[in-house]
């Protein structure tokens, strides 16, 4: 159900069938098996700040020379430039965001330039 908190990850419904672990990529020994983990990775998706997987020495490049068929997606709750790009941006708020902007832009008939 929409905003239930499942304490136990496996009884969620959306997580049915999926593999999942998660690492402390701050800690050494975190960021050494995400890259243990990138050998057999087809897609690394992350949605950190833009420049943190930099700053834990696990961005783009230090990833491809890993796997190079590897897939690097970048999903910030903001984008990877603009005014509010350092901003901590969870999924839900650019949801919103997006969802008022819909509904103003669709209350005008002229563009209006964003």
């Amino acid at each position: 159900p929409a905003g239930r908190v499942f304490e136990d990850p496996t009884a969620d419904p959306l997580n049915r069938g999926r593999r999942s672990i998660a690492i402390d990529v701050k800690k050494e020994a975190g960021r050494d098996l995400v890259l243990g983990l990138l050998a057999d990775a087809d897609v690394l998706v992350e949605g950190m700040r833009p420049g943190a997987m930099e700053r834990l020495g696990r961005g783009p490049d230090v990833c491809l020379r890993r796997n190079q068929r590897l897939v690097y997606g970048r999903v910030p709750g903001w984008g990877q430039e603009g005014p509010r790009a350092s901003v901590a941006g969870p999924d839900i708020n650019s949801h919103f965001t997006y969802a008022v902007t819909a509904k103003v832009v669709d209350d005008f008939d002229d563009d209006i330039p964003f």
